[in-house]
């Protein structure tokens, strides 16, 4: 009862405040544009953030998520534009909650995603150096056997890229390379120098235009210099669905409003 009587209190200007349940209210506001009602429901946003509410004890912090639509000289009826602002409300809700949200920029954000999932358009700007595995780790052709297995133990990498004194890329060595390989050996004896290698500003087309026709892994490079790995796992993790579970857990607000402006 208290929350309806500032909310009424808040929203004096509106000649009308409607109860939806789940804590839902409608405010329809006449002869007012979309981005005028945005403001109205930010004011009142602010107003909500900067109050508190006392409940035996115990104070809890206020927030409201607002849901803002427009006919904008479009032919809508009532119930289209209350489900344009429940979808409004909506996204408010899900993009962090106390926050104002217009149906019109959901509308661009569609046509922005249509746009963007169009075939070639998804990685269009996409690059080697955005996929690939970061690393530093290299050995040196003077380094020993014991080395670089000390390094495959640490590191659990497919490959270890083989750099000059200059730091520039001259090959690679695998742990296969090492098994049979004498204990005085030097890396310089086990080198593999046809091992391929992407700049670090090739386009995504041509990563893919690479693992078509050769298994990897590739070394993507800077001036000659490796920076990083590309192989098949970190390609297909791209296409990998995401679970909730591996994100942190969200936080939930104890007393929050929701409003529908149309």
């Amino acid at each position: 009862g208290e929350v309806i009587g500032r909310m009424e209190k808040l929203a004096r200007d509106c000649p009308l405040l409607a109860y939806l349940g789940d804590d839902q209210f409608l405010a329809p506001l006449s002869d007012v544009s979309e981005s005028e009602g945005a403001a109205w429901a930010e004011r009142l946003r602010k107003a909500f953030a900067e109050s508190s509410l006392e409940v035996e004890g115990h104070e809890f912090q206020l927030t409201a998520s607002f849901g803002v639509a427009s006919s904008d000289g479009a032919a809508l009826d009532a119930a289209q534009l209350v489900d344009h602002a429940l979808h409004a409300q909506q996204a408010a809700k899900s993009s962090g909650r106390n926050c104002v949200v217009r149906y019109s920029q959901l509308r661009v954000d569609e046509s922005w995603w249509n746009a963007l999932a169009a075939p070639g358009k998804l990685f269009e700007g996409t690059r080697a150096a955005d996929v690939m595995i970061h690393t530093d780790i290299v050995l040196n052709p003077d380094d020993s056997v014991h080395q670089a297995q000390r390094l495959f133990q640490q590191t659990d990498l497919e490959l270890i890229p083989v750099v000059d004194v200059h730091g520039c890329l001259v090959g690679c060595v695998t742990p296969m390379d090492l098994v049979a390989a004498r204990p005085t050996s030097s890396i310089q004896e086990l080198v593999h120098h046809d091992m391929p290698q992407l700049d670090e500003e090739a386009l995504f087309t041509q990563v893919m235009e690479f693992f078509a026709t050769d298994p990897g892994p590739v070394c993507v490079v800077q001036n000659q210099r490796p920076i990083g790995l590309l192989t098949h796992q970190c390609l297909t993790a791209l296409s990998r669905p995401l679970d909730q579970s591996e994100f942190a857990p969200a936080v939930t607000d104890d007393a929050t409003s929701n409003y529908l402006l149309i």
